[in-house]
């Protein structure tokens, strides 16, 4: 006796525009997967949703953490985040630019790229993992790309802190936190980083893969996503 051929509606699903092209569906054939027709925004409104909902977490002082695995959707939440924070005119998003930016790589040092007070400068730098003076002293343009990363959320936290002086509700959106860095240092700058936010009153939403940020970052908010599309929010309350 032979074995049924499965059906379509027996194989992992994935949602296609409702015109998908040939080459599409042979893709879709040759790794068994069942097509069903779809909105092609269901993804985004899912982010706008899941944003939403990170939106309404959000509290000066307070750190989400985005998590899960690649391809899981924590980017395109946050870039709903992002857009919803533009429309509220009490807010501001702060997003630390790509290290190897024109106003990174710029600087004719990493102490030059914060102004102002020296011992303020030094702070900001700190609580973006930048503390060892061979670090500071070196051109931008010749530091790594993971101190480059990090010279980049310093300048971002330079700048929320000029905008909290000034009485601004601020929101510091790091995206792909500490990708380039290793272990012990993508710690330390997490560790450092959810201090600053404590203390200065911004709000501090990071989003990265990696699951040994939450021990140093102590989030208040965990959003979970899976790669199904779903998402779990756990509050510290929440957390065993």
């Amino acid at each position: 006796m032979t074995a049924a051929t499965p059906s379509l509606r027996t194989l992992p699903a994935i949602t296609l525009p409702e015109v998908p092209t040939r080459r599409t569906l042979r893709v879709c054939a040759l790794f068994g997967l069942g097509v069903e027709l779809g909105d092609a925004d269901d993804g985004a409104a899912r982010a706008a949703d899941s944003a939403a909902t990170l939106r309404a977490h959000l509290a000066p002082g307070r750190v989400v953490l985005v998590t899960g695995p690649s391809g899981s959707g924590k980017s395109r939440m946050v870039r709903s985040l992002v857009t919803a924070i533009a429309r509220d005119p009490a807010a501001i998003c702060v997003r630390p630019r790509p290290g190897h930016s024109a106003p990174v790589l710029s600087c004719a040092s990493a102490v030059d790229a914060i102004k102002g007070d020296l011992t303020r400068s030094l702070g900001v730098l700190a609580a973006a993992g930048l503390a060892d003076a061979r670090v500071l002293t070196t051109p931008a343009q010749f530091l790594s790309d993971g101190q480059q990363q990090r010279l980049a959320l310093a300048i971002a936290i330079d700048r929320a802190e000029r905008l909290l002086a000034l009485g601004r509700q601020v929101v510091l959106v790091a995206d792909e936190f500490a990708m380039t860095l290793d272990a012990h240092t993508a710690q330390s700058v997490a560790h450092a980083a959810s201090r600053w936010a404590r203390r200065s009153g911004a709000a501090l939403v990071v989003a990265a893969a990696r699951e040994d940020l939450v021990e140093h970052l102590e989030p208040d908010v965990v959003a979970a996503c899976a790669l199904e599309g779903g998402v779990d929010f756990v509050t510290r309350a929440d957390q065993p």
